[in-house]
């Protein structure tokens, strides 16, 4: 049986935006504005949160507290795109509901992002407004799991403040952190002309 964690607040709030997580993390130079998300969600049948998409044109590719990285709709690499990593690790999850009872309807969640420890967060999708998805983070060598209440906005500015402790995240996260957010160039793909 998985172990759920109840859902945390931030002392913020789950509504926060992501001007709120530039006031704390600085963005590289640059941004991806020009990436067609229509494209992108008519391709793949899945509207996406509106934070998620100023997310990836304001930081594009990389990790935020030295920890945690948003998957790309688009990126040279495929281990760092999205659709292809959301198919492969619920794949995975599928592959095991013989032996674990998992908290959540797979098909109701969509992944988002990933730890350097291979836990996964994904948007719980069980509302039709991709506005109103809250953050399902997995742990990814027990059965447990943490909910959040917000979108990724919130959830990355309560963690890389300290607001907010998820149980299955390495106790000196923080500690450990050398930048706010850390650019990896070669993981975009190449503005579309």
């Amino acid at each position: 049986m998985a172990t759920l964690f109840p859902a945390a607040h931030s002392e913020k709030g789950p509504e926060l935006s992501v001007p709120d997580l530039i006031d704390v993390c600085s963005p590289p130079a640059g941004s991806r504005s020009d990436f067609d998300w229509r494209a992108f969600e008519l391709r793949t049948g899945q509207p996406l949160p509106s934070d998620y998409r100023e997310i990836v044109a304001t930081y594009e590719s990389g990790r935020f507290a030295g920890f945690l990285s948003v998957y790309l709709p688009e990126a040279e690499v495929a281990t760092a795109r999205l659709d292809t990593m959301n198919a492969e690790v619920l794949r995975t999850l599928r592959d095991l509901e013989d032996e674990y009872e998992w908290p959540y309807e797979l098909d109701k969640l969509l992944l988002c992002g990933v730890s350097d420890n291979g836990n996964y967060l994904f948007w719980r999708t069980e509302n039709a407004d991709p506005e109103a998805w809250t953050i399902v983070v997995s742990d990814s060598e027990t059965e447990e799991w943490f909910e959040f209440p917000g979108g990724l906005a919130a959830f990355l500015r309560a963690v890389v403040t300290g607001e907010l402790v998820v149980p299955i995240f390495p106790d000196n996260l923080l500690s450990a952190m050398e930048r706010c957010f850390a650019p990896y160039p070669q993981l975009a793909s190449p503005a579309s002309p």
